[in-house]
């Protein structure tokens, strides 16, 4: 048995509501998007593919002279690793996460590691 309402649904004798418009299309669902934390800065795309990405593009800076330049290849690098780490993320939106994920304790470990590294 099936009575309708005047919101334009029928309640069928089990309880459940339905539309009533046969038609309509059913809404997509949403992809969860991924999440940024310290997880990221960490793994194989983190900070150290950043660090190695970095040397490379340090041998073409050009020096004395193309500070400017040089200015914006370093931004263009840093930039292209935001985006491959989160692109779901505006840049300005990803160096605000990055800073608030830096005072985690296994970040902080990475970054004494990193340093440690270069120091040697």
């Amino acid at each position: 048995q099936v009575s309708n309402t005047s919101s334009g649904t029928a309640v069928p004798s089990t309880g459940q509501v339905t539309k009533e418009t046969p038609g309509e299309p059913e809404k997509k669902k949403k992809k969860p998007r991924p999440k940024f934390d310290q997880h990221n800065l960490i793994g194989p795309n983190g900070l150290r593919k950043l660090k190695a990405d970095m040397e490379v593009k340090a041998k073409g800076l050009r020096g004395r002279g193309h500070e400017a330049s040089d200015a914006l290849l370093i931004m263009q690098g840093f930039q292209e690793w935001a985006n491959e780490l989160a692109p779901f993320l505006h840049f300005e939106d990803f160096l605000s996460r990055c800073g608030r994920e830096r005072g985690k304790k296994d970040l902080q470990q990475l970054i004494e590691a990193m340093r440690h590294d270069e120091s040697d």
